[in-house]
């Protein structure tokens, strides 16, 4: 409406499948390739000093057909700057926030780490962590209980491939991987024992990354 004043931003319009829907008939280790380079474009927006605060599988895009694929982090709406004062309310999806989330009502990379690794379990078992019926519930378990292993509902699961995901989903912060990055070198050492290793990540940015995060930055 011209007569009323606003801000709004735009997005790349971008095609291809789900995360969850391109991984579903990949063994863990065919998986992996996808796994690093998430973390390569979390590591990069945090280098950038900003926090996606909605990671889930809806919004990890894999575009066309290429070999590596291509992966794309999208819908930055609810995206915050680690710096500075953050909106104190709760937003998100619920199977995906950190149990910190909802005591403090405020997110971290800790917080982004721990929806990426809800969304690594879904991919090695096709559920959820924690699967209560209702909201309410997902919240009490995700308060009160420790997640399960993967290899419980996938028995192809290696015990390491077990302790990085677990990691991730750990409720206390300070035990998660302290970044993005140490999470991608401890996918890359599985993937030294059984599927081709990824190149180490660099702190110059993927241009897919790069669009987005820096027009975010700018706004910000």
């Amino acid at each position: 409406d011209p007569e009323q004043d606003g801000y709004f931003f735009t997005m790349e319009h971008v095609s291809g499948r789900d995360f969850l829907e391109s991984c579903r008939r990949l063994s863990w280790k065919a998986q992996l390739p996808l796994w690093r380079e998430i973390c390569e474009g979390l590591n990069y927006i945090h280098s950038r000093g900003l926090l996606h605060c909605d990671l889930k599988p809806a919004n990890i895009v894999v575009t066309g057909s290429r070999k590596p694929p291509r992966l794309k982090l999208i819908d930055f709406s609810l995206s915050e700057p680690e710096a500075g004062e953050m909106t104190r309310r709760l937003k998100g999806t619920i199977p995906y926030l950190a149990p910190e989330v909802f005591r403090l009502q405020s997110f971290s990379k800790a917080a982004d780490l721990y929806a990426l690794g809800v969304v690594f379990f879904q991919a090695l078992t096709g559920r959820l962590p924690f699967s209560g019926k209702d909201a309410d519930s997902i919240i009490r378990e995700k308060m009160e209980q420790a997640p399960p292993p993967p290899s419980r509902f996938n028995d192809a699961v290696s015990p390491a491939l077990d302790r990085v995901v677990l990691r991730a989903l750990a409720a206390n912060p300070s035990e998660r991987h302290p970044s993005a990055l140490h999470l991608l070198r401890d996918l890359s050492s599985l993937g030294e024992k059984g599927a081709a290793p990824s190149p180490p990540a660099s702190s110059s940015s993927p241009s897919c990354w790069r669009t987005q995060a820096q027009a975010l930055s700018a706004t910000g």
